[in-house]
């Protein structure tokens, strides 16, 4: 998933982005950080990188199993 950053976010740091702007949880955050998942133009950033107008981030986010809560699968019913 792809984000640009518009003036707002300028100077500011990744982890403002995500945390306000995407409603990231932290949890989230964390994870992708170990995995390598969180590139801003195609980097691998740390969270207290500083964004400029026009950056885009991006996030390596897969649907996995352990993401889906059985009670929002939909059931066979008579």
């Amino acid at each position: 998933m792809d984000f640009l950053v518009d003036a707002e976010y300028h100077g500011r740091m990744l982890r403002d982005f995500l945390f306000r702007q995407l409603s990231l949880s932290r949890a989230l955050a964390t994870e992708l950080k170990k995995r390598g998942g969180i590139r801003v133009n195609g980097e691998e950033r740390t969270v207290r990188y500083a964004l400029s107008e026009g950056d885009t981030v991006s996030l390596a986010i897969e649907d996995t199993e352990i993401d889906i809560d059985p009670s929002l699968c939909a059931w066979d019913t008579p």
